[in-house]
């Protein structure tokens, strides 16, 4: 079986000839987990801050 060029660096673990889904794939996925973490978190502390910030506006 023939595999794209694109696979081969992402999807590189094969056993018996087959694909066994392991590889370089992996940490595409745990980064881009690891990045929609850090986007969420940046997202809740933008809106604290600006409640905290729209607060003290008011209280002058």
């Amino acid at each position: 079986m023939l595999w794209a060029m694109n696979d081969w660096r992402l999807k590189s673990e094969f056993k018996n000839g087959k694909l066994t889904g392991g590889g370089r794939i992996e940490y595409v996925h745990m980064f881009s987990i690891i990045a929609w973490i850090i986007l969420v978190i940046a997202c809740i502390n933008f809106m604290n801050l600006s409640t905290a910030q729209s607060e003290k506006e008011q209280g002058k």
